[in-house]
This record gives C-alpha cells, structure tokens and sequence, in this order.
C-alpha cells in the first residue's frame, strides 16, 4: 500500500492506493486562510497540522487494515507558500501563500535592479512576479524589516510536513526552482539570490530529485497514525504528479488539464529555455518540463452557460453550440484579463444562441492551441486531457477539431502520480 499526499491550494488531500495503484482510501480538509490586512494572504501554522491530521486520518480509516502495511508515503504541493522557522523547525509566523500580493511593489522594484537581469536563467519562471519566495523574503527583508535569527530555516509548506512526520529538512528540486532561489543553470541555490535575500545556504533545505525517497518517518509520525520507517518520496509540484500519474513520459503526447484554469504540460528530454509565458523544471527520471497556463478556461463556460441556458447544464450548453454555422456569422468572443468572464464582439440581431455559445468555445480553442504550440511547439502527436473538463466528451471532440490532433481522457490525478512515484521509489514497478 502507498500513501499519497497533496497540499493543494484549497485543500489538503490524501489517498491510500495498493500495489496496482488502485485507490483504497481518500481524505480531504478544506483550508481556511487568514487575511489580516489587504493583500496578505496567510495559513496559520495550527491550519496546516491539523489540515495533514485531518486528511490522513480520514484515508487510513476508510482504508481500513490495509492501511497498515503501507510501503511509503510520497508528497505533493503547491509551491510557494513558505514560512520561517526557527532551528527545531517550530514555525516563526503564518505560512504565506502564493496567492499574497503584498511584494508586487518590492517586485516592481526588483525588475529594474541590474542583479536580477539574469533571473530567467535560474528559475522555473521566465520573469519575476510577486508570488515568489524570493519577491516575498527581499519584501520581508526590506519593507517590513522582518527580524531574522541567522539560525532560521527557510520552511516551505511541503518541507514543513517531511520535518512533522520525519524530522528531516529536505526538498526536491522541481519545487525548489518555482522559489527564485534556486538555479536551473547550477542545479543548486543559486548564491546571488540568497545574499539578496539575507540567507546563507544552511538555512535552506537539503535537495532532492523529484520522484526520490527523501527521508524516513519517525516516531513523531505516530501522532499522524503513521508507523516509523516509511521513507518519503519529494513528488514535486501537483502539476508534475499529475502528469506522471497520466504517465506523460511514456507517450507523445502533451497534458492538457481543463479545470477552473487550463494548463498545458509537456515532458522534454533537456532543459527547455527560459520563456516569459512559461514554466520550465525538472522531471522524475532525469527529464524535464515546460508548461503554460492561462486563467480564462472552466470558468468562462461556467460563465457563458450561467448567460446562455436556462439553468446550469452543460450538456445543454454544448449541445447549443453544436447547431452554430460554421462562420458565427462574425461573432467573435474575448475572454476577459486575469480569467475574468469576458464580452461577444460584434453582436447583431442575427447571431443565435448557438452562435453565442460556438464563439466561447471557439475563443478558449484558439488559446488552448497558442499554449500547445508555446510548449510543445510542433512536436505532440495527441493530446491527454484530465480535469473536471474532460468529462465532457463533446468539449474534447471540440478541441480535437480546432487543434487538429486526437484530444484523449486520461486520469492525471496528482495523487495517484504521488502514489506512483512512491510505489517505484521502493523497487516496484508497471510490470
């Protein structure tokens, strides 16, 4: 049996799975945040422990004895949230999310500082924004003069749970290269960012290879239902864990995930170059990745169905669109900025229903198609689609349409790509 564990950004989730990575067991926590002033966005310490407690309590128990013979455990996360802790690794302060706007000015800043011209060159993203680890500690460290012990640990939310169950301060390296602190280029800290950063490399974790057994639980794991001597596998970012469950890396095929917000992953066999629109990391097994993502997706056909039917139902909604001419008669749809609804374009009192619903679909098409080509270029021969969007069989045909290659349901579950990292991290395997 193999435990799972994913600390999304709305909740916390676990599954326990058995040697055929059949799911046995699943528990979820939703979090809470706090917002003590506008632009902060922060989850208590208290939130986070009783968040992991909560989750792998309901997966063991709906496992039942199975769960006891659990092999290892492998974690996923979300990347940035972080906070300080000092050196037994007690938290300091709330952990920070990703979501926190507050270094948007310090980021601004640092866009026109000469030490960060290089910074496309280091990490996962092509440009700085203000949800980096490394925008937030230089904001800390020089708007709100946060004090700082020279023996605080750097504690990133799925390095805080490793230290909970094992006492052990590591993280893996796909994760590692989304902070800002790390370079791609040297495969290590990157030196720069840290004395810009006020941190000497001692106060960061140890680095790992995404889909590695990192470090073994200890008798502090028993407070979580957990036995001592599992090991823990770093299964990196959810994206990442989702695309191995999909088993990305042995197809040609690019990962297309329909959820509130759309995004395209590929799998490469060298390191892609640094682009402003894009994500870039490591892979498991040596390989890496290059994905793109765009807000405007399950949202804008919530949106538009919500406009166009009757009532909620997509079916209906899909249905419409199919009767729409080919030409729209000139309609043309925009998604708004930053995932907002959006507007129709030269509406006239000929256009339908069908046309309405048509140019919706035909807008998110054309993006989805850009992020393909920005990520795969030409070089996908099909593409897998998980999310909640890929129970729409019409919404997949659609895209096959507009894309020109066959658009195929898979199962990218970051949980069940945790599950597999972890079951072929102790010896086993597919076959």
């Amino acid at each position: 049996m193999y435990l799972a564990i994913d600390f999304g950004s709305t909740c916390f989730k676990a599954a326990v799975f058995n040697a055929d990575l059949a799911r046995r067991g699943h528990g979820a926590y939703r979090l809470r945040y706090q917002y003590p002033v506008p632009g902060h966005v922060e989850l208590p310490v208290r939130e986070v422990a009783d968040g992991i407690r909560a989750c792998l309590a309901q997966a063991l128990a709906a496992a039942g004895p199975a769960a006891r013979s659990i092999r290892a455990i492998a974690v996923t996360s979300q990347a940035q949230t972080f906070t300080i802790a000092d050196r037994a690794g007690t938290p300091r302060m709330p952990f920070i999310s990703w979501q926190d706007t507050r270094a948007a000015e310090t980021c601004d800043a640092m866009k026109r500082q000469p030490e960060w011209r290089t910074f496309r060159e280091h990490c996962s993203f092509g440009q700085l924004i203000p949800a980096l680890q490394v925008c937030l500690l230089r904001h800390m460290q020089t708007r709100e003069k946060t004090e700082r012990d020279p023996r605080d640990r750097l504690m990133p939310l799925s390095s805080y749970a490793v230290w909970l169950l094992s006492g052990q301060y590591c993280l893996d390296r796909n994760l590692a290269a989304m902070h800002g602190l790390y370079s791609l280029a040297s495969r290590d800290w990157w030196a720069d960012a840290l004395a810009a950063c006020g941190l000497a490399r001692r106060q960061l974790p140890r680095l790992h290879e995404a889909g590695a057994a990192a470090a073994m639980t200890s008798a502090a794991a028993e407070a979580f239902g957990l036995p001592r001597e599992i090991p823990i596998v770093l299964a990196g970012n959810d994206q990442t864990a989702g695309a191995y469950g999909a088993g990305l890396h042995e197809t040609e095929a690019a990962l297309l995930t329909l959820g509130t917000a759309y995004v395209v992953y590929a799998v490469r066999r060298t390191l892609p170059r640094a682009a402003k629109e894009s994500v870039r990391g490591s892979y498991p097994g040596g390989r890496y990745y290059r994905l793109a993502a765009d807000s405007s997706g399950g949202n804008v056909i919530a949106w538009a169905t919500h406009r166009l039917m009757e009532r909620p139902d997509y079916d209906a909604f899909f249905e419409t669109a199919r009767r729409a001419p080919a030409a729209r008669n000139g309609l043309v749809f925009q998604p708004g900025a930053a995932g907002s609804a959006g507007e129709w374009r030269h509406i006239r009192p000929r256009h339908t229903k069908a046309d309405l619903a048509a140019s919706v679909l035909d807008a998110l098409a054309a993006r989805v198609r850009r992020m393909v080509h920005r990520v795969n270029g030409r070089g996908a021969k099909m593409l897998l689609a998980g999310g909640g969007g890929s129970a729409q069989p019409a919404w997949l045909e659609w895209l096959a349409d507009a894309l020109g290659m066959p658009v195929v349901r898979t199962e990218a579950d970051a949980l069940l790509g945790a599950a597999r990292m972890a079951r072929e991290a102790v010896g086993e395997n597919d076959e």
